[in-house]
Protein backbone atom coordinates (compact mmCIF):
# COMPACT_ATOMS: atom_id res chain seq x y z
CA UNK A 1 0.00 0.00 0.00
CA UNK A 2 2.81 2.44 0.81
CA UNK A 3 4.41 1.77 -2.56
CA UNK A 4 1.25 2.91 -4.39
CA UNK A 5 1.12 6.15 -2.39
CA UNK A 6 4.77 6.85 -3.09
CA UNK A 7 4.21 6.10 -6.77
CA UNK A 8 1.25 8.51 -6.91
CA UNK A 9 3.26 11.24 -5.13
CA UNK A 10 6.12 10.70 -7.56
CA UNK A 11 3.65 10.85 -10.44
CA UNK A 12 2.19 14.10 -9.07
CA UNK A 13 5.64 15.66 -8.60
CA UNK A 14 6.68 14.48 -12.05
CA UNK A 15 3.52 16.02 -13.59
CA UNK A 16 4.13 19.30 -11.73
CA UNK A 17 7.70 19.45 -13.02
CA UNK A 18 6.42 18.70 -16.51
CA UNK A 19 3.85 21.53 -16.36
CA UNK A 20 6.43 23.90 -14.94
CA UNK A 21 8.84 23.02 -17.73
CA UNK A 22 6.14 23.49 -20.39
CA UNK A 23 5.15 26.83 -18.82
CA UNK A 24 8.80 27.94 -18.77
CA UNK A 25 9.32 26.97 -22.42
CA UNK A 26 6.17 28.78 -23.56
CA UNK A 27 7.11 31.88 -21.53
CA UNK A 28 10.58 31.90 -23.03
CA UNK A 29 9.20 31.50 -26.57
CA UNK A 30 6.67 34.25 -25.96
CA UNK A 31 9.45 36.55 -24.75
CA UNK A 32 11.50 35.77 -27.86
CA UNK A 33 8.48 36.49 -30.09
CA UNK A 34 7.85 39.83 -28.37
CA UNK A 35 11.52 40.79 -28.73
CA UNK A 36 11.47 39.79 -32.40
CA UNK A 37 8.28 41.80 -33.01
CA UNK A 38 9.89 44.82 -31.33
CA UNK A 39 12.99 44.51 -33.53
CA UNK A 40 10.83 44.21 -36.68
CA UNK A 41 8.85 47.27 -35.59
CA UNK A 42 12.07 49.29 -35.14
CA UNK A 43 13.41 48.13 -38.50
CA UNK A 44 10.26 49.20 -40.33
CA UNK A 45 10.04 52.43 -38.32
CA UNK A 46 13.57 53.55 -39.25
CA UNK A 47 13.82 51.89 -42.70
CA UNK A 48 13.61 55.30 -44.41
CA UNK A 49 16.24 56.96 -42.19
CA UNK A 50 19.09 56.76 -44.73
CA UNK A 51 16.92 58.03 -47.58
CA UNK A 52 15.51 60.89 -45.49
CA UNK A 53 18.99 61.83 -44.24
CA UNK A 54 20.16 61.99 -47.87
CA UNK A 55 17.20 64.28 -48.71
CA UNK A 56 18.01 66.83 -45.97
CA UNK A 57 20.55 68.82 -48.07
CA UNK A 58 17.94 69.09 -50.82
CA UNK A 59 15.43 70.42 -48.29
CA UNK A 60 18.06 72.95 -47.17
CA UNK A 61 18.57 74.07 -50.78
CA UNK A 62 14.82 74.46 -51.29
CA UNK A 63 14.55 76.54 -48.11
CA UNK A 64 17.44 78.78 -49.22
CA UNK A 65 15.90 79.29 -52.66
CA UNK A 66 12.53 80.12 -51.07
CA UNK A 67 14.19 82.63 -48.72
CA UNK A 68 16.05 84.26 -51.62
CA UNK A 69 12.94 84.26 -53.81
CA UNK A 70 10.77 85.77 -51.08
CA UNK A 71 12.69 89.04 -51.35
CA UNK A 72 12.17 89.24 -55.13
CA UNK A 73 8.70 87.66 -55.28
CA UNK A 74 6.45 89.56 -57.68
CA UNK A 75 3.78 86.89 -57.92
CA UNK A 76 6.25 84.79 -59.91
CA UNK A 77 4.84 81.38 -60.91
CA UNK A 78 8.31 79.79 -60.63
CA UNK A 79 8.55 80.84 -56.97
CA UNK A 80 5.05 79.53 -56.30
CA UNK A 81 5.97 76.23 -57.97
CA UNK A 82 9.06 75.80 -55.78
CA UNK A 83 6.95 76.69 -52.74
CA UNK A 84 4.37 74.04 -53.70
CA UNK A 85 7.03 71.36 -54.25
CA UNK A 86 8.63 72.19 -50.89
CA UNK A 87 5.32 72.02 -49.02
CA UNK A 88 4.39 68.68 -50.64
CA UNK A 89 7.79 67.19 -49.87
CA UNK A 90 7.65 68.33 -46.24
CA UNK A 91 4.10 66.98 -45.84
CA UNK A 92 5.18 63.54 -47.10
CA UNK A 93 8.25 63.50 -44.85
CA UNK A 94 6.18 64.58 -41.83
CA UNK A 95 3.84 61.65 -42.49
CA UNK A 96 6.90 59.39 -42.38
CA UNK A 97 7.85 60.81 -38.94
CA UNK A 98 10.26 63.65 -39.79
CA UNK A 99 10.01 66.74 -37.57
CA UNK A 100 12.20 69.86 -37.55
CA UNK A 101 13.90 70.70 -34.26
CA UNK A 102 12.69 74.02 -32.88
CA UNK A 103 15.87 75.78 -31.80
CA UNK A 104 15.50 79.56 -32.02
CA UNK A 105 15.12 81.30 -28.63
CA UNK A 106 15.27 77.96 -26.78
CA UNK A 107 17.85 76.96 -24.17
CA UNK A 108 20.87 75.19 -25.66
CA UNK A 109 20.53 71.40 -25.39
CA UNK A 110 23.41 69.15 -26.49
CA UNK A 111 20.92 66.39 -27.33
CA UNK A 112 19.38 68.51 -30.10
CA UNK A 113 21.85 71.33 -30.87
CA UNK A 114 25.41 71.63 -32.09
CA UNK A 115 27.00 74.95 -31.11
CA UNK A 116 28.89 76.56 -33.96
CA UNK A 117 29.92 79.62 -31.91
CA UNK A 118 29.02 81.64 -28.85
CA UNK A 119 28.21 85.33 -29.08
CA UNK A 120 27.76 87.77 -26.18
CA UNK A 121 24.35 89.48 -26.12
CA UNK A 122 23.21 92.15 -23.65
CA UNK A 123 19.48 91.59 -23.78
CA UNK A 124 19.52 87.76 -23.84
CA UNK A 125 20.55 85.49 -20.99
CA UNK A 126 23.44 83.04 -21.58
CA UNK A 127 23.02 79.65 -23.28
CA UNK A 128 20.02 80.64 -25.41
CA UNK A 129 20.00 79.85 -29.13
CA UNK A 130 20.08 83.19 -30.93
CA UNK A 131 20.56 82.01 -34.53
CA UNK A 132 20.00 78.79 -36.43
CA UNK A 133 22.73 78.12 -39.00
CA UNK A 134 21.35 74.77 -40.17
CA UNK A 135 18.06 73.14 -39.23
CA UNK A 136 18.06 69.93 -37.25
CA UNK A 137 15.57 67.09 -37.63
CA UNK A 138 14.18 64.15 -35.67
CA UNK A 139 12.72 60.97 -37.11
CA UNK A 140 10.29 59.31 -34.68
CA UNK A 141 11.93 61.18 -31.76
CA UNK A 142 15.43 60.05 -32.82
CA UNK A 143 17.77 62.90 -33.78
CA UNK A 144 19.01 62.30 -37.32
CA UNK A 145 20.69 65.71 -37.65
CA UNK A 146 21.51 68.16 -34.85
CA UNK A 147 20.58 71.80 -35.36
CA UNK A 148 23.71 73.89 -35.93
CA UNK A 149 23.24 77.01 -33.86
CA UNK A 150 24.84 80.14 -32.47
CA UNK A 151 24.42 80.43 -28.71
CA UNK A 152 24.37 83.52 -26.50
CA UNK A 153 27.08 83.88 -23.90
CA UNK A 154 27.90 86.20 -21.01
CA UNK A 155 29.76 89.40 -21.73
CA UNK A 156 33.52 89.09 -21.35
CA UNK A 157 33.61 91.86 -18.70
CA UNK A 158 31.19 90.05 -16.36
Amino acid sequence: MTQKIQYKNFYFVSKAKHYFLVFFIFSFCNLKILKFENEISNITKFANEILITDLLPIIDDLERSLAAGKEKNNGDSFYKGIELIYSKLMKILEQKGLKPIEALNKPFDVNYHEAMMMMPKDDIEPNIVIQEVEKGYTLHDKVIRHAKVIVSSEKNGE
